[in-house]
């Protein structure tokens, strides 16, 4: 496992989980956060700029990828952003998991 994948279960207290549910959890935050900057992405595109895009994409993937970075300067920008609510989000609902278990518990 990457460091950054490291840090990821670190920041969401998870590092405890076996390697299988890490791996696990880790495709399904990659997947919803690739759909949340795809979703902001194409708020930011005109049409024309989206069709453009989507041609490139079937072609390319990397000519795609420097389409964005040209087109959208601040891309890095939302990818953050976006990664940074994800982990939010997912921090406060492991904690109100955790918070229902002891009450089920207690």
């Amino acid at each position: 496992m990457n460091q950054t994948a490291q840090n990821l279960f670190e920041r969401l207290n998870l590092t405890g989980l076996k390697p299988e549910q890490k791996e696990t959890m880790l495709k399904q935050f990659a997947e919803i956060l690739t759909h949340r900057i795809s979703f902001k992405i194409f708020e930011v595109l005109t049409p024309e700029q989206q069709k453009e895009f989507d041609a490139l994409q079937e072609k390319d993937q990397t000519k795609a990828d420097q389409y964005l970075a040209k087109t959208i300067p601040n891309l890095d920008e939302i990818a953050k952003t976006e990664t940074e609510k994800l982990i939010t989000e997912m921090q406060t609902q492991i904690e109100q998991a955790k918070a229902e278990l002891q009450k089920q518990n207690a």
